[in-house]
């Protein structure tokens, strides 16, 4: 019996940092690529974070959701799903900000407490930025 499947990509996460692995797609370039690379191998939603370009710190910047969502859909026919978890010191109006101003198809949003147990990441032995021990702690 055929079964079907819904596979999702988190393109590049927002809990992950450069630090962490230089694969993490970072500009609007890498992470558009990477969004129909994984929709040319089968993905049918693309979970979408964006992120400073110069960093490589995550954000919630609309101008960036903007210029990936547009040449996502010019490019590929998956369901985008931008997150509304663009950083972990965020309100939830600038969260759910995203919802309003693209009007996705699918949408995450966790109302309340979330424990990622990131703190044991910045016990690693690695070559962090300055930001991101302050983001993972």
């Amino acid at each position: 019996m055929d079964e079907k499947v819904i596979i999702t990509c988190a393109v590049t996460g927002g809990m992950t940092v450069p630090a962490q692995s230089s694969a993490i797609p970072i500009t609007v370039e890498q992470i558009v690529e990477d969004g129909v690379a994984a929709a040319e191998a089968g993905a049918s939603v693309l979970h979408i974070h964006v992120r400073e370009e110069s960093t490589g710190r995550p954000v919630a910047d609309l101008e960036l959701f903007d210029r990936v969502l547009t040449q996502l859909k010019e490019r590929t026919d998956a369901v985008l799903q931008p997150t509304t978890g663009g950083g972990r010191h965020m309100t939830i109006i600038e969260r759910a900000a995203i919802v309003p101003r693209f009007r996705p198809e699918m949408a995450t949003l966790n109302v309340g407490s979330f424990n990622f147990g990131l703190f044991t990441i910045a016990q690693r032995d690695l070559d962090f930025q300055p930001w991101e021990l302050e983001y993972l702690e």
